[in-house]
């Protein structure tokens, strides 16, 4: 039965847009975390050439 296959296959897929949304979601954490390590370096190396 075709119809059973095309319901197991929309759930694999979704299953793995499920499992990419997370790891995107993780990514972009990540992004910003380090996003604003460069941001306070920066304002750290401008205040010590400011000095």
């Amino acid at each position: 039965n075709s119809g059973t296959e095309e319901k197991e296959d929309s759930r694999k897929q979704n299953k793995t847009a499920e499992i990419l949304n997370e790891s995107i979601e993780d990514y972009l954490e990540e992004l910003e975390l380090y996003n604003n390590w460069i941001v306070d370096f920066k304002k750290k190396k401008e205040e010590q050439q400011a000095l």
